[in-house]
Parts: structure tokens; sequence; C-alpha cells
């Protein structure tokens, strides 16, 4: 027992140690201010980043591009872009440029610029900030220095066997963090932020004067998953700095308009059972305290009853997967988008992530030549062979241009397309997107398995040598090869609602129809089903709004390292 507590002692000093040495070497991990005496200033990969107020909000679009035109004409300024997500500014400059001119520039338009109307304000998200700044990490550094040395001194106190606080001051702050209305009722009047820092130094400090080292050592365990999670982001930021400031444009982003939702967020598993824990420990307590058995007793039974469980298990795997999505290569913008996870039951997919702008071949099926008879059990052999019309096909539709300029999925049948002799066209027969119609020259068994393939949402075609009908084929959008693997993933959350997409794309994931995107139909479907009452998680890459809306916004931006396109509106972005 006493080496036990030795090895427990010397592992808890190393550890304080380290979370001390910690605060220093995050203050010095930003690097040196560029001016003494300019706030909201700070050093970035190819430029320095500059905080506004106001510009990059709903509104403000024309005078960012005003400040942007502005800051390009200073000398050394080779790039500036506003960024309404992050509240800054980016300029990329060199090491010989002006940097007090340059933040003066900026001052001078964002004190000019408009100002938000009466109530848009408290609609609106909070600017993230410059994501590589050290405030998160020396907050976590000292939230970690503190409890190991709260470990320490509740420790020393219980070996003595000092007199510490009476249980029911701790027991009384444990029990308004664990109750959902107490502790809801306190984050809408001083918000959440506050209210998480002012719940966590109460827990440390009542649990370091009452002497009771198990309460503080689970705290601080849990301030050392916060700080592992805060070091991963600062390094995934680290590397997006380094890409994005290789590439124009990528910076700019104008902040879409809040909304408030039109109900509240429905309670998860763990908010349920406190709803109904904490009342029962509560009664327990009186009926407990009025009776026989002491104040003791009726104290033991509420500690023993607070449901304090599910917040440290959503606070430890929030951690969790905020560390390995930032060691991933996501970037978690707002990290406490993760912590309502468990309180998400349904995902909206944006279908340009499940099937690209390429064609597949899904099927192909030969036609008898001409002159033929339709009951002779095949085409005749002289014709081409399969392998031969796969190798066609495959090089007609690969004449469709360059990724990014290929025609969109879903916008009307396939244009005709030639090439040495050889062509495709759309399918005879209205139940096909065509009203032509080729006679004789298709039999009744062709096209009902052309309409089995529309049906299913492929582009029917006809494959022609020399102006013979020779085979029908069906073309499918080519998915990603982790489509089906999202979609598993997202039905493990609950229900699956696509967005987008060709026609019968949802067939091929057993997905109900989807919706249609563009004009803010996206947002208004995310609207819809939060006020009826469910958790909604958008994945997409571009519908800006419907990413800002949900309660948990997943962006991507493809397969590329850097893409032209990131979608700052959401609470994660990721490759």
């Amino acid at each position: 027992m006493t080496r036990s507590a030795v090895t427990a002692t010397v592992s808890a000093v190393r550890s304080l140690a380290q979370g001390l040495a910690a605060v220093p070497a995050a203050l010095a991990s930003t690097g040196p201010v560029p001016q003494p005496g300019v706030p909201g200033l700070w050093r970035t990969s190819g430029g320095v980043q500059i905080a506004v107020r106001r510009l990059g909000r709903p509104g403000t679009a024309a005078a960012a591009r005003g400040l942007e035109a502005t800051l390009r004409r200073v000398p050394g300024v080779s790039r500036a872009e506003v960024n309404g997500t992050l509240g800054c500014v980016y300029v990329g400059c060199g090491p010989k440029t002006d940097l007090a001119a340059v933040a003066d520039v900026v001052a001078a338009a964002d004190a000019a610029g408009e100002v938000p109307r009466a109530g848009a304000t408290e609609r609106e998200r909070r600017p993230v900030g410059f994501p590589g700044a050290a405030q998160a990490r020396v907050g976590a550094a000292v939230r970690l220095g503190a409890g190991l040395v709260a470990v320490g001194v509740a420790s020393v106190g219980d070996a003595l066997r000092l007199p510490g606080l009476h249980p029911a001051v701790m027991s009384v702050i444990q029990f308004a963090e664990s109750a959902p209305p107490l502790r809801d009722g306190i984050a809408r009047r001083i918000g959440e932020s506050a209210t998480e820092r002012g719940f966590a130094g109460a827990n440390l400090l009542a649990g370091t004067l009452s002497f009771r080292p198990l309460g503080v050592t689970v705290t601080t365990v849990l301030a050392a998953a916060r700080y592992a999670e805060v070091q991963a982001r600062r390094g995934a930021w680290a590397d997006w700095a380094r890409r994005l400031a290789g590439h124009e444009g990528t910076y700019r982003h104008d902040a879409v308009p809040g909304h408030k939702r039109p109900a509240p967020l429905p309670p998860g598993p763990g908010e349920r059972y406190a709803n109904v824990a904490a009342p029962v420990a509560l009664a327990a307590y009186g009926l407990t305290s009025v009776g026989t058995f002491g104040q003791d007793r009726a104290l033991s039974l509420l500690i023993a009853g607070t449901p304090r469980g599910p917040r440290f298990g959503r606070e430890a795997f929030a951690c969790a997967a905020g560390r390995a999505l930032s060691e991933r290569g996501a970037l978690v913008l707002r990290p406490e988008v993760l912590r309502r996870l468990d309180r998400i039951d349904t995902v909206v997919l944006d279908a340009r992530l499940l099937a690209g702008r390429d064609w597949t071949i899904e099927g192909v099926l030969r036609l008898p030549p001409p002159g033929s008879r339709p009951e002779g059990g095949g085409p005749a052999d002289d014709g081409p062979d399969d392998d031969e019309i796969h190798v066609r096909i495959h090089e007609l539709i690969e004449r469709d241009g360059p990724a990014g300029r290929r025609r969109r999925h879903g916008a009307g049948p396939l244009a005709p397309k030639r090439r040495d002799g050889w062509e495709l066209r759309p399918f005879p027969g209205p139940e096909t997107g065509s009203d032509d119609t080729l006679g004789d020259l298709v039999l009744a068994k062709t096209a009902a398995r052309a309409r089995q393939w529309a049906e299913e949402g492929a582009q029917v075609v006809l494959v022609l040598r020399a102006g013979t009908p020779v085979a029908a084929a069906a073309l499918a959008p080519q998915l990603h090869p982790l489509a089906h693997h999202l979609v598993r993933a997202a039905r493990a959350c609950g229900e699956v609602r696509l967005v987008g997409g060709p026609p019968g794309l949802h067939l091929r994931f057993g997905l109900e129809e989807a919706v249609p995107t563009g004009h803010r139909r996206t947002a208004a479907l995310v609207r819809s089903l939060q006020a009826e009452g469910h958790g909604v998680a958008v994945v997409s890459t571009r519908t800006r709004r419907a990413l800002a809306r949900a309660d948990l916004g997943i962006g991507s931006v493809g397969d590329v390292g850097v893409p032209r396109h990131v979608p700052w509106g959401t609470g994660r972005t990721g490759l």
C-alpha cells in the first residue's frame, strides 16, 4: 500500500511538472508579436491574420471586397482575404511589410463597416477567432496544472485527515451541474462557456478543500484530455495554414445570416437519464432526511444519485473524438459541437459526396444485327464482342471534358457522342427520356431491360457502329470508393436524408428519394427537421446556409490536398 502511494505521488509530481512546463511553451509557441501595441494580429504561414469585428458578417460583402482591394495596393502585400467565420483578415505579405500601416487600414475599414441590425448579433454565431492562438492552449494547460496541484493538496489533506468542507457544499455544486434544468437556466443567463468554466472551477476548489482526491483526480484526467484535444487542434491548424497560404481565395468567406433554432435541441440519452435521476435523488434525500436515518445517510443518497456519469463520459468522448479528427487532418472549428453528438438523430447527406461527375458502365446488352430474327437465340458472330463495346463506350464518355467542366449528373439525357464511326445516343422511348423511335430494331426484351435501368437511375444509351445499333448500355454516376461506408456510418446515427444528385441514386443505397437542392432548399429542409424535434447533422461541400444552421455541420473539401472552396461555415471541415 505504501509503495503504491509513493508511486502515485511521484507520478502526480511528474505530471504536475510537465503540465506547468507546458504553460510557458504554449505562450512561446505563437512566435513574437509582429508589432508592439497592435492587438489582434497574429503571424501565420505566408502572412498575418488581423482580427475584425464587423467585416465578414452578413451584409458586409461589398465593404470586405473593398478592403481587400485597398490592402493589395499596400507595398509588400500580395494577397488579402476577409473571413467572416474566423473574424479576421488574412494578409499575405513579406517580412519587410509595414504591419502597423496594414493594421491601421484594417481598423479604419472595420470601424466604417455596417453596424449589425438590432437583434442580429444574438442570432449570429460568434467568430471562431485565430485557430492558432495560444489562449486555448494556455487555458487548458492552466486547468491541467491546477488540477494536478489540487490532487496533491487533496491527497495530503486526506492522508493527514485534515477537516475539510462539509460534503453538502460539494453535493450542491454537483447537483446543480448535473440537473439539466438548473444548468441550462444558468447557461442561458451567463453563457455556455462561462457556465462550463464556473462549474469546473467550483468543482476543483470544493474538491480540493474537501480533501477528497478521487473527485479532483477525475476532474484532472478530463483536463488532461482537454489539453490533448487543444494540442491536436492547433497542430491541425498549422498544417491547414501552410496549405491555405499557397492557394489564393481559400480564406475568403462571408458569413451567412444566423437564425434561431425553430425548436429546442432534443435531449440526448444523458439528458433523458439526468431528467429522471436528478429528481429521484432529490426526493430520496428529502424523504431520508425527514425520517430516522439522519442527514448523513440522506446526503449519501443525494451524492450517489446525482447523475454525473453522463457528463463525464460525454466530455471524455468529445475530447477523444476531437483529438482523433485533428490528427487525421480535419479542422475542428467549433469543438462545442462535438459535445452534442449524442443528440443527433438525422443526417442530411449531399449527393455530391457520394457520386462524382464521371460515368461507369453498369450493364451492356448486345442487340441482334439488322435482318436477324428476334427469336434466333442471340446476336450474330460477326458483331463486336463485349470487350470491344466496353472499350468504345469508355472512349466516348471520357471525351466529356475535364472533371471540373463536365456535365452535371441528372441534367437531362446524355448528349450524343461520336468517334471513329462509333456513336452514343439516348435510348429511344419515352420511358428512357427520348421520344425518338427505331421501330423494330429494338426488341421488347431490350426495351424492358432499358426501362428497368432507367428506373434505377441509370442513363440508358444506344451504342451504334457505322449507324447500326449494336448494344444498349446503362451508364451510372461513378460512386466514391467510400460512399457506401459513409451511408452506413450515417445510418448508425439515425435517419438519413439525401439531397441533390441524379435521379435514382438513392436506390443504390436503399434510401428514400433525394430531396432537390439549390435555392436554399437544403437549409429549409434542415429547419423543417429541427422544427419536428430532430437533431440534424449536415454533411456537404457547398450548401453554406444548411451547414451553418445544422446542429452539426461537416464540410468536405474533396479528395485533393487543398480545394478551391473551403466550407468555413461549419463546425468541422475535413478532407
